[in-house]
Protein backbone atom coordinates (compact mmCIF):
# COMPACT_ATOMS: atom_id res chain seq x y z
CA UNK A 1 0.00 0.00 0.00
CA UNK A 2 1.12 3.43 -1.06
CA UNK A 3 1.67 5.48 1.93
CA UNK A 4 1.05 9.48 1.85
CA UNK A 5 4.06 10.48 2.36
CA UNK A 6 5.97 8.43 -0.74
CA UNK A 7 3.14 9.42 -2.63
CA UNK A 8 3.48 13.55 -1.79
CA UNK A 9 7.22 12.53 -2.69
CA UNK A 10 6.09 11.68 -6.58
CA UNK A 11 6.73 7.80 -5.72
CA UNK A 12 4.30 4.95 -7.26
CA UNK A 13 3.97 6.97 -10.34
CA UNK A 14 0.61 5.68 -12.03
CA UNK A 15 -0.68 4.24 -8.52
CA UNK A 16 -4.76 4.54 -8.89
CA UNK A 17 -5.59 5.41 -5.61
CA UNK A 18 -9.95 5.53 -4.89
CA UNK A 19 -11.06 7.70 -2.43
CA UNK A 20 -8.16 9.44 -0.80
CA UNK A 21 -7.37 12.89 -0.41
CA UNK A 22 -5.47 15.83 1.13
CA UNK A 23 -8.07 18.52 3.21
CA UNK A 24 -5.29 20.73 4.67
CA UNK A 25 -5.08 19.55 7.76
CA UNK A 26 -2.07 17.80 9.57
CA UNK A 27 -1.75 15.12 11.91
CA UNK A 28 0.60 14.40 14.75
CA UNK A 29 2.74 11.48 14.12
CA UNK A 30 5.45 10.13 17.25
CA UNK A 31 8.65 8.83 14.95
CA UNK A 32 12.15 8.31 15.84
CA UNK A 33 13.48 11.82 14.94
CA UNK A 34 17.59 11.93 13.79
CA UNK A 35 19.56 14.63 15.24
CA UNK A 36 22.87 16.94 13.74
CA UNK A 37 24.74 13.92 14.98
CA UNK A 38 22.62 11.08 13.43
CA UNK A 39 21.23 10.35 17.05
CA UNK A 40 17.81 9.15 17.19
CA UNK A 41 15.42 10.70 19.70
CA UNK A 42 11.45 10.09 19.85
CA UNK A 43 9.89 13.50 18.86
CA UNK A 44 5.99 14.38 17.33
CA UNK A 45 6.03 15.76 14.06
CA UNK A 46 3.14 16.39 11.79
CA UNK A 47 2.80 14.94 8.44
CA UNK A 48 -0.26 15.37 6.05
CA UNK A 49 -3.59 14.62 7.15
CA UNK A 50 -5.29 12.19 4.42
CA UNK A 51 -9.05 11.02 4.54
CA UNK A 52 -11.64 9.30 2.77
CA UNK A 53 -13.62 11.80 0.15
CA UNK A 54 -15.55 9.49 -1.87
CA UNK A 55 -16.26 5.46 -1.19
CA UNK A 56 -16.19 3.82 -4.95
CA UNK A 57 -19.37 4.46 -6.63
CA UNK A 58 -20.69 6.16 -3.61
CA UNK A 59 -20.74 9.81 -1.60
CA UNK A 60 -20.66 10.42 2.43
CA UNK A 61 -24.09 10.80 3.86
CA UNK A 62 -23.59 14.50 5.02
CA UNK A 63 -23.77 15.29 1.19
CA UNK A 64 -27.90 14.11 1.46
CA UNK A 65 -28.33 15.79 4.84
CA UNK A 66 -27.11 18.90 3.31
CA UNK A 67 -29.16 18.82 0.80
CA UNK A 68 -32.56 17.39 2.82
CA UNK A 69 -31.50 20.74 5.16
CA UNK A 70 -31.40 22.81 1.74
CA UNK A 71 -34.96 21.99 0.95
CA UNK A 72 -36.13 22.90 4.38
CA UNK A 73 -35.25 26.25 4.24
CA UNK A 74 -35.02 29.62 2.31
CA UNK A 75 -32.91 28.57 -0.66
CA UNK A 76 -33.97 31.17 -3.63
CA UNK A 77 -33.87 28.67 -6.43
CA UNK A 78 -36.52 28.64 -8.90
CA UNK A 79 -37.50 26.97 -12.28
CA UNK A 80 -34.79 24.31 -13.27
CA UNK A 81 -32.78 24.29 -10.07
CA UNK A 82 -35.66 23.97 -7.98
CA UNK A 83 -37.13 20.98 -10.15
CA UNK A 84 -33.31 19.18 -9.83
CA UNK A 85 -33.02 19.65 -5.88
CA UNK A 86 -36.91 18.36 -5.29
CA UNK A 87 -35.80 15.16 -7.42
CA UNK A 88 -32.52 15.10 -5.91
CA UNK A 89 -34.35 15.17 -2.08
CA UNK A 90 -36.97 12.66 -3.44
CA UNK A 91 -34.21 10.11 -4.20
CA UNK A 92 -32.03 10.98 -0.86
CA UNK A 93 -35.41 10.23 1.41
CA UNK A 94 -36.90 7.62 -0.53
CA UNK A 95 -33.63 5.27 -1.90
CA UNK A 96 -30.44 6.68 0.16
CA UNK A 97 -31.37 6.99 3.30
CA UNK A 98 -33.27 3.59 3.52
CA UNK A 99 -30.36 1.87 2.35
CA UNK A 100 -28.37 3.42 4.34
CA UNK A 101 -29.96 2.30 7.22
CA UNK A 102 -30.84 -0.75 6.49
CA UNK A 103 -27.44 -1.75 5.45
CA UNK A 104 -26.83 -0.24 9.22
CA UNK A 105 -29.17 -2.58 10.91
CA UNK A 106 -29.03 -6.02 8.68
CA UNK A 107 -25.24 -6.02 8.07
CA UNK A 108 -24.35 -9.96 8.15
CA UNK A 109 -23.15 -11.11 4.91
CA UNK A 110 -26.22 -12.91 3.89
CA UNK A 111 -27.92 -10.03 4.01
CA UNK A 112 -26.20 -8.25 0.75
CA UNK A 113 -28.01 -9.84 -1.88
CA UNK A 114 -31.20 -8.54 0.10
CA UNK A 115 -30.18 -4.72 0.19
CA UNK A 116 -29.72 -5.25 -3.73
CA UNK A 117 -33.07 -6.64 -3.91
CA UNK A 118 -34.68 -3.81 -2.25
CA UNK A 119 -32.14 -1.05 -3.81
CA UNK A 120 -33.52 -2.47 -7.01
CA UNK A 121 -37.31 -2.05 -5.75
CA UNK A 122 -37.23 1.70 -4.94
CA UNK A 123 -34.78 2.11 -7.48
CA UNK A 124 -38.05 1.31 -9.91
CA UNK A 125 -40.40 3.51 -8.02
CA UNK A 126 -38.05 6.35 -9.47
CA UNK A 127 -38.85 8.43 -12.30
CA UNK A 128 -37.31 7.45 -15.55
CA UNK A 129 -34.61 9.57 -15.80
CA UNK A 130 -34.04 9.21 -12.56
CA UNK A 131 -33.68 5.46 -13.16
CA UNK A 132 -31.22 5.86 -16.30
CA UNK A 133 -28.90 8.27 -14.11
CA UNK A 134 -28.67 5.84 -11.55
CA UNK A 135 -28.43 2.41 -13.78
CA UNK A 136 -24.77 2.67 -14.46
CA UNK A 137 -23.69 3.43 -10.41
CA UNK A 138 -26.21 0.23 -9.50
CA UNK A 139 -24.99 -2.43 -11.98
CA UNK A 140 -21.15 -1.29 -11.05
CA UNK A 141 -22.14 -1.27 -7.54
CA UNK A 142 -24.11 -4.95 -7.06
CA UNK A 143 -20.83 -6.66 -5.90
CA UNK A 144 -23.26 -8.36 -3.39
CA UNK A 145 -25.13 -10.06 -6.49
CA UNK A 146 -22.51 -12.25 -7.11
CA UNK A 147 -23.33 -15.79 -7.19
CA UNK A 148 -21.35 -16.93 -4.12
CA UNK A 149 -22.95 -14.51 -1.71
CA UNK A 150 -26.56 -15.12 -3.21
CA UNK A 151 -26.02 -18.64 -2.81
CA UNK A 152 -25.20 -18.01 1.14
CA UNK A 153 -27.96 -16.03 1.61
CA UNK A 154 -30.13 -19.14 -0.20
CA UNK A 155 -29.02 -21.64 2.14
CA UNK A 156 -29.40 -19.07 4.98
CA UNK A 157 -32.79 -18.69 3.81
CA UNK A 158 -36.17 -19.96 5.94
CA UNK A 159 -37.37 -20.85 3.18
CA UNK A 160 -36.76 -24.21 1.81
CA UNK A 161 -37.71 -23.45 -1.89
CA UNK A 162 -34.96 -21.33 -1.23
CA UNK A 163 -32.70 -23.96 0.20
CA UNK A 164 -33.16 -26.43 -2.18
CA UNK A 165 -32.78 -23.81 -5.36
CA UNK A 166 -28.88 -23.31 -3.75
CA UNK A 167 -28.08 -27.07 -2.66
CA UNK A 168 -28.88 -28.07 -6.30
CA UNK A 169 -27.04 -25.25 -8.10
CA UNK A 170 -23.52 -26.55 -5.63
CA UNK A 171 -24.51 -29.92 -6.21
CA UNK A 172 -24.62 -29.48 -10.30
CA UNK A 173 -21.23 -27.23 -9.59
CA UNK A 174 -19.58 -29.88 -7.98
CA UNK A 175 -20.44 -32.15 -11.10
CA UNK A 176 -20.33 -35.52 -8.75
CA UNK A 177 -17.09 -34.15 -6.99
CA UNK A 178 -17.40 -34.69 -2.32
CA UNK A 179 -16.16 -31.08 -2.20
CA UNK A 180 -16.04 -28.05 -3.50
CA UNK A 181 -12.85 -26.12 -6.02
CA UNK A 182 -10.89 -24.03 -3.49
CA UNK A 183 -8.44 -23.07 -6.44
CA UNK A 184 -7.51 -18.90 -7.18
CA UNK A 185 -10.95 -17.52 -9.40
CA UNK A 186 -11.45 -14.15 -10.64
CA UNK A 187 -14.35 -12.59 -9.24
CA UNK A 188 -16.48 -10.42 -12.16
CA UNK A 189 -19.38 -8.67 -10.85
CA UNK A 190 -22.48 -10.14 -12.83
CA UNK A 191 -24.57 -8.10 -14.99
CA UNK A 192 -27.55 -7.45 -13.10
CA UNK A 193 -31.19 -8.38 -13.58
CA UNK A 194 -33.05 -4.79 -13.08
CA UNK A 195 -36.23 -6.30 -12.99
CA UNK A 196 -35.60 -8.62 -10.57
CA UNK A 197 -38.04 -9.83 -7.48
CA UNK A 198 -36.08 -12.53 -6.02
CA UNK A 199 -32.96 -13.45 -4.99
CA UNK A 200 -33.22 -16.58 -7.62
CA UNK A 201 -33.65 -14.00 -10.93
CA UNK A 202 -31.04 -11.43 -9.06
CA UNK A 203 -28.41 -12.73 -12.20
CA UNK A 204 -27.95 -15.25 -13.79
CA UNK A 205 -26.81 -19.10 -12.81
CA UNK A 206 -25.48 -19.51 -16.32
CA UNK A 207 -22.94 -22.30 -16.56
CA UNK A 208 -19.26 -20.77 -16.09
CA UNK A 209 -20.93 -17.66 -14.47
CA UNK A 210 -21.41 -19.46 -11.28
CA UNK A 211 -18.81 -19.92 -8.32
CA UNK A 212 -19.60 -21.79 -4.89
CA UNK A 213 -19.16 -19.95 -1.70
CA UNK A 214 -15.90 -20.60 -0.27
CA UNK A 215 -17.25 -21.10 2.94
CA UNK A 216 -19.17 -24.47 2.03
CA UNK A 217 -15.93 -25.84 -0.41
CA UNK A 218 -14.78 -27.79 2.59
CA UNK A 219 -18.13 -29.03 3.68
CA UNK A 220 -18.86 -33.03 1.93
CA UNK A 221 -22.26 -33.79 -0.25
CA UNK A 222 -23.71 -34.87 2.80
CA UNK A 223 -23.10 -32.10 4.74
CA UNK A 224 -24.79 -29.63 1.84
CA UNK A 225 -27.86 -31.75 1.65
CA UNK A 226 -28.39 -31.85 5.25
CA UNK A 227 -28.86 -27.86 4.66
CA UNK A 228 -32.25 -28.89 2.73
CA UNK A 229 -33.35 -29.42 6.59
CA UNK A 230 -31.61 -27.28 8.38
CA UNK A 231 -30.57 -23.36 7.19
CA UNK A 232 -26.66 -22.98 6.92
CA UNK A 233 -25.35 -20.61 9.76
CA UNK A 234 -23.23 -18.03 7.68
CA UNK A 235 -20.13 -16.88 9.62
CA UNK A 236 -20.43 -13.35 11.12
CA UNK A 237 -18.61 -10.72 8.34
CA UNK A 238 -19.83 -7.49 8.00
CA UNK A 239 -21.18 -5.93 4.64
CA UNK A 240 -20.42 -2.47 5.91
CA UNK A 241 -16.73 -0.71 6.81
CA UNK A 242 -17.80 0.63 9.87
CA UNK A 243 -15.30 -1.79 11.65
CA UNK A 244 -12.70 -0.78 8.74
CA UNK A 245 -12.90 2.97 9.82
CA UNK A 246 -12.90 2.36 13.36
CA UNK A 247 -9.57 0.48 13.15
CA UNK A 248 -8.29 3.26 11.27
CA UNK A 249 -8.92 5.81 13.77
CA UNK A 250 -7.35 3.16 16.51
CA UNK A 251 -4.27 3.03 14.41
CA UNK A 252 -4.44 7.08 14.26
CA UNK A 253 -4.29 7.18 17.77
CA UNK A 254 -1.51 4.46 17.88
CA UNK A 255 0.72 6.79 15.71
CA UNK A 256 0.52 10.13 18.19
CA UNK A 257 1.22 7.72 21.29
CA UNK A 258 4.13 5.12 20.67
CA UNK A 259 6.96 4.48 17.44
CA UNK A 260 7.37 1.81 15.88
CA UNK A 261 5.17 -1.43 14.59
CA UNK A 262 5.33 -3.58 17.23
CA UNK A 263 4.39 -0.94 20.09
CA UNK A 264 1.67 0.61 17.70
CA UNK A 265 0.08 -2.86 17.53
CA UNK A 266 1.01 -3.79 21.49
CA UNK A 267 -0.90 -0.29 22.30
CA UNK A 268 -4.06 -1.20 20.34
CA UNK A 269 -4.20 -4.84 21.64
CA UNK A 270 -3.70 -3.57 25.08
CA UNK A 271 -7.01 -1.07 24.90
CA UNK A 272 -8.78 -3.58 22.93
CA UNK A 273 -8.16 -5.78 26.07
CA UNK A 274 -9.00 -3.31 28.71
CA UNK A 275 -12.34 -2.65 26.72
CA UNK A 276 -13.14 -6.06 27.05
CA UNK A 277 -12.51 -6.61 30.78
CA UNK A 278 -14.32 -3.18 31.36
CA UNK A 279 -17.92 -4.23 32.53
CA UNK A 280 -20.61 -3.29 30.11
CA UNK A 281 -23.63 -1.67 31.59
CA UNK A 282 -26.99 -2.37 29.87
CA UNK A 283 -29.45 -1.14 32.84
CA UNK A 284 -29.63 0.05 36.38
CA UNK A 285 -29.15 -3.96 37.11
CA UNK A 286 -25.88 -4.58 35.85
CA UNK A 287 -24.25 -1.63 36.98
CA UNK A 288 -25.59 -2.38 40.73
CA UNK A 289 -24.19 -6.04 40.34
CA UNK A 290 -20.87 -4.71 40.38
CA UNK A 291 -20.62 -3.16 43.59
Amino acid sequence: MASARDLDQGKHQGTKIVGLGYDGRKDKTRAMVPDSYGKLHPRLIREEHVSVTEEPSGRWLTTAQSLVYMWTRKHGLTGKELNILEILVKYCLQVYFKLYYDIKVHHRLEDGPKHILTQLRVMRSQPKKVQTAVTFYVRTGAWFAHSECVLLSLMASQSEADRRFAVTQILKLRAGEEYGDTSVRPRITPKLNLSATSLQTLSSWQPGQVQEPAFTCSLSGDQIQEILVKPYEVPEFSIHTQSTERAVKQVTEAAAAVVGQQARDGFIRARAHHRETMPCFRSKKDMMETF
